[in-house]
Formats: C-alpha cells, sequence, structure tokens
C-alpha cells in the first residue's frame, strides 16, 4: 500500500475526527506511531494543516467505521483507483 501524500496532515485528520488506534493510523500512514501519539497528546506540529481522506478519495467513511468497530483491523485505501495528486500537477 502507498502512503498518503501528506501523512502528518491525514494523520491529523484521522486524529481529530475518528476514534481509530494510534496503531491503526501510523499503519495507515507510515508515520511512527510514537508520532502520531504525539500529535493525539500535544496537537498537530506548527504549520501542519489537517487533510480529509475521505474529501479527495483515498478513503471512504465506510473503511473508518470497520476500522474503528476492530482495533486490530489496517486501514486498506479507497478502490476508486485514483490517487490524490496535487491541482500543480494536474494541470499540466
Amino acid at each position: 500500500m502507498g502512503q498518503p501524500l501528506r501523512p502528518f496532515g491525514t494523520a491529523c485528520w484521522l486524529t481529530c475526527h475518528t476514534v481509530l488506534t494510534d496503531r491503526q493510523i501510523a499503519r495507515y500512514t507510515g508515520l511512527p506511531e510514537e508520532a502520531v501519539r504525539g500529535i493525539r497528546q500535544d496537537g498537530p506540529p506548527p504549520g501542519t494543516v489537517g487533510l480529509d481522506p475521505v474529501a479527495i478519495g483515498i478513503l471512504t467513511l465506510a473503511e473508518i467505521d470497520r476500522c474503528a468497530a476492530d482495533p486490530a483491523a489496517d486501514l486498506r485505501p479507497a478502490e476508486s483507483g485514483s490517487q490524490h495528486m496535487p491541482g500543480a500537477a494536474r494541470a499540466v
């Protein structure tokens, strides 16, 4: 599985808007579990903006709900096949 384009932003959004475990978020974003725990306890690093993975189509609410119900489950990216790409790259 590829990592999200902005792992810290994605981890910030997931910690603030879901009940997923630090382990689940760390495995999905590729960040160390300690970094996710730090985001949850101390807030995001300065200048980090949360990135909603549902809004950009890399996760679904159903997938988040599935993993919230099973703390041992790992998040799987959406099956849409679309990858998040910055607007500047799409315009080329």
